[in-house]
Parts: structure tokens; C-alpha cells; sequence
């Protein structure tokens, strides 16, 4: 039983931990080290125009950005720029804000199935992930369909345990919603059937919570397709197995078995989302063996096998419907929360160890292996990662445009051969989302009509075929031009 201290000294540990999550993941929301990744300024572009709109558009439309995803991701986003402005800032602040109540609920979720300490270790290691810490601040909507996420996993958690017709409804409402939000519609296929294992003894009484379950779920499903035109329904399907970029159905087990191994290994290797490497930190990794572990030994309970089994699922589930030949980011962070819960399981154990010399060791060792996991997860994230993977030639250039401004400098030109493909709108909305606008442009057709207007500063891409003879154009010398050259993923 738990005395008013030790709910006080709980509830003040968990605002702590969430607030410090926040700190470090706002931290470097506008650097220009996260200043490009692939096409997530579309995102950008589309809660912009509903901001405009002053809000007033119809957040379960089902047709979204490039008309596969869903509006209501978009929308939460685009209340932030309609209250603070068309910003970096802004538009990422939507993302990085959500994991406050991501470590709320993930506390209350451990707690529940497992103890309260176990919770708040949930909540440290989770608030402090390199990978959710990076990952959240890039602007896709990803991060609102993980919140869902956890509280999906949260009330299922809850129908199966309690068996309560309001928490089989709360349920049907988050799975509603998430079917608005990126893989948020194959949600039920991964938290139904271990409610219904689980529950197996119970099903003839509880087949009146599954109705109000699917009564919830479908008034929600329902004002989507009503409100959209048949013919966008199956926009989020091409993302999926359906339309596959492999051929050999092995890939499909392949990509299912490398899902169980993602704290280790990262298979992600041709897309940087400011995330690089094994989802955990080494630590954790072993953290997580040993909590897996000790829940394979204790299948038995019902807090372990409803965490096995939703992790099997997940890992299943996401492996089936994946597209591509590996498990990228985008949908890797939805394992995060069992490496955490694993990690969690262990440090709880290790705290729990019973000595007669010293009593307080196993609970000093697990508090200082927390904060080395949090620590390294820090360092991680704001400077192994880009050591490994450089910088995106955009995010250089946002780089040097920025540097010209603090100093004063008269802006740098950027020179682009016409055959270089480079995407000028992209640059662009960086600029205009970054507040670095100072940076003119120059497409020539030949070198000389670099010499035209001779900047003090001058950006080249290490690509452009003219790269070579660009430097050695007289007007540069002659006016002492600064050439800067911008390589593609540069190690600074």
C-alpha cells in the first residue's frame, strides 16, 4: 500500500521526469543541424495552408500530404503556426511537445501492469531516447500517431485487465482516432487479440464491451469516410505491401525477423532521419536482454505476456504491411517503448535485490545506471549521431546562410549548374521556415554567368560537374570571392 509520502515523492518524480524530457527534447529545436530531411517540408507547406485557413478545415479528411496520409496529424501542427507563426519553431514544437504526455502515459502503463518504479524507470528512459529525442523533432506527423500509440497500448492494457465496458470504449475511442494518423489503422489487429487471450474466460461477458469497443471505434471511422470522396480511402495503401519495392516474398520474414532485433541493430542504412544505428543505447541493450528475458520466465503473468505479446504483434504486424527492404525509422520508433519496458523490467529487478550489508547498493547502482543512460542517449543525439552521418547539403547551406547573417556579412550566392536537379523550392521552404532568407540564388547556364555579379561568398555543390573550372574563373580571384564548397552528407 502506498502512504501520501511515497504518492507525493511518485507524482513530483514523474512532473520532474516530464518536464526534463521536454528540456532536452526542445533543445536545438532550430539548430541548423536539423535543418533538412527528405520530404518533410511538404508537411510544412500543408498545416501552413490550414493554418490560413484559420483552422477551419475538416480534420478527419482522409486525403493529406501526397495523398497518403490523413489530415488530423497536419491539424495538430497547424494550431501551432496559426498561435505562433509559419516557423521552425512552431511546426516542430507540435512534435516535441507530445512527449510530455508520451511519459505520462508510459508511467501509468508500467505502473499499472508492472509497479510504480518500474513506471518512472519507463519514464526516465523513455523521456530521455536518442532516438525519439532526434525523431521528434522532424516535422512529420509520425509523432502524434506514437502518442496514440501508447495510449492505445495503455487502455488495452486496462479492458484487459479490469474488463470494464468504459475502458473497451476509451479504447475504441484512441483506436478511432488513430485511424487517422500514419499506420494508426492496423492498431487493432495488434492490441485486440491479447485482450482476447487474455480475456478468453470472459468472453461471454464481455461480448457487450466489444460491441460499444466497435461502436466507438466506427462512429469516429465513420466521419472520415463520409466526409471524403471514395476515391481517396486507399490513399495510405500505397505505402503498404500492396504496392511492395521488393520482389521476393522471403523479405516479408526477413523484415518480421529484424523487427525483434532492432534495439541492436539498425537495418536502415540509406535514410538518415537524424537517427543512425541500434534503437538503444549499449545499456540498455543489456537491460533489455535480461527484462525480455525475465518476462519470457514469467510468461505466465499477465503483465508479461501482454507486453510479449504485443511486442510479437507489433513486430509482426509492421513487418507484413512494410513496403521496403528494411524497417525504416519512420515506423521503427513504435519498438522504442518495449526496449524501454524491457530495460525497465531489469533496472526494477536490480533495484529490488535484497542485501544484507549495504541495502542501499542495488538502489544507488540502478540510479547511476540511469543517469549514464540518459547521458549517453544526450550525447548521442545531439553529436555522435551527425559524426557518423554528416549533413545533408541543404542543412550546410542553411549552415552558411546563417553564419553570414550573425556576422553581417553580405549574403552568399549559391551557384547551380542547370544539370544538377537541385530542388530550389526544398532550399526555399527551409530558408523561410529557418528565418534565413539572406541567401540569393544563381542558376547559370555558363560559368561566366557566375562573373555577372561577383559575390563575396560564394556556395557550390562538391557535385556539380563544373566545379572544377567554377573555381577557376578570374572574376573570383580577382574580387578574393569566398568558395564554399557544400558536399552531400559533409562531415563537419
Amino acid at each position: 500500500m502506498t502512504t501520501p509520502l511515497e504518492f507525493t515523492i511518485q507524482r513530483t518524480s514523474l512532473i520532474v521526469l516530464a518536464c526534463g524530457a521536454f528540456c532536452i527534447f526542445v533543445a536545438g529545436i532550430s539548430d541548423w543541424q536539423y535543418g533538412f530531411v527528405g520530404d518533410e517540408f511538404a508537411y510544412f507547406d500543408y498545416a501552413k495552408q490550414i493554418a490560413r485557413a484559420n483552422l477551419l478545415v475538416n480534420p478527419f479528411n482522409l486525403d493529406d500530404v501526397y495523398g497518403i496520409e490523413r489530415t488530423l496529424g497536419s491539424y495538430w501542427q497547424a494550431i501551432w503556426i496559426w498561435l505562433i507563426g509559419a516557423n521552425v519553431i512552431a511546426w516542430r514544437l507540435a512534435n516535441v511537445i507530445l512527449i510530455v504526455p508520451a511519459v505520462l502515459i508510459w508511467n501509468a502503463t508500467l505502473a499499472r501492469i508492472f509497479n510504480a518504479r518500474t513506471g518512472l524507470i519507463g519514464a526516465a528512459l523513455l523521456g530521455s531516447s536518442y532516438f525519439l529525442m532526434n525523431f521528434f523533432k522532424i516535422g512529420y506527423t509520425h509523432p502524434s500517431c506514437f502518442l496514440c500509440f501508447l495510449f492505445a497500448f495503455h487502455y488495452a492494457a486496462k479492458s484487459a485487465m479490469d474488463g470494464r465496458a468504459l475502458s473497451f470504449g476509451t479504447l475504441g475511442v484512441v483506436l478511432g482516432i488513430s485511424f487517422y494518423l500514419y499506420v494508426g489503422p492496423v492498431f487493432p489487429v495488434i492490441f485486440l487479440p491479447p485482450i482476447a487471450f487474455i480475456r478468453r474466460r470472459q468472453v461471454k461477458g464481455d461480448r457487450t464491451h466489444y460491441v460499444v469497443l466497435g461502436a466507438c471505434y466506427l462512429a469516429i471511422v465513420l466521419i472520415g469516410l463520409l466526409t471524403t470522396p471514395a476515391a481517396h480511402w486507399a490513399g495510405g495503401l500505397s505505402k503498404t505491401i500492396i504496392h511492395r519495392e521488393f520482389d521476393d516474398n522471403a523479405q516479408i520474414a526477413i523484415n518480421i525477423g529484424r523487427n525483434f532485433v532492432l534495439f541492436f541493430v539498425d537495418f536502415d542504412y540509406g535514410r538518415n532521419h537524424f537517427v543512425t544505428g541500434p534503437y538503444l543505447d549499449s545499456i540498455s541493450q543489456v537491460l533489455a536482454v535480461v527484462g525480455a528475458g525475465y518476462a519470457l520466465v514469467h510468461f505466465r503473468s499477465f503483465s508479461c505476456i501482454f507486453i510479449l505479446a504485443t511486442w510479437s504483434l507489433t513486430c509482426i504486424v509492421l513487418g507484413l504491411i512494410n513496403p521496403y527492404s528494411c524497417t525504416p525509422s519512420t515506423r521503427g520508433m513504435f519498438f522504442v517503448p518495449f526496449g524501454v519496458a524491457f530495460a525497465s523490467i531489469a533496472l526494477d529487478r536490480l533495484m529490488a535485490i535484497p542485501l544484507r550489508i549495504v541495502e542501499t547498493w542495488p538502489t544507488i547502482c540502478g540510479s547511476w545506471l540511469i543517469a549514464a543512460i540518459v547521458v549517453i542517449n544526450i550525447y548521442r543525439a545531439h553529436v555522435l549521431v551527425f559524426q557518423e552521418t554528416g549533413y545533408h547539403e541543404i542543412t550546410s547551406i542553411i549552415r552558411e546562410v546563417r553564419a553570414a547573417a550573425e556576422s553581417h556579412e553580405p549574403e552568399p550566392m549559391l551557384y547551380l549548374s542547370q544539370s544538377l536537379g537541385f530542388s530550389t523550392y526544398d532550399l526555399y521552404n527551409v530558408m523561410q521556415a529557418f528565418g534565413a532568407s539572406r541567401c540569393a540564388i544563381r542558376i547559370a547556364r555558363t560559368r561566366s554567368d557566375v562573373c555577372q555579379a561577383v559575390p563575396q561568398s560564394l556556395l557550390i555543390l562538391k557535385r556539380d560537374p563544373n566545379i572544377a573550372a567554377l573555381k577557376a574563373l578570374p572574376c573570383l580571384n580577382q574580387h578574393q570571392t569566398k568558395v564554399i564548397e557544400i558536399g552531400q552528407f559533409d562531415h563537419i
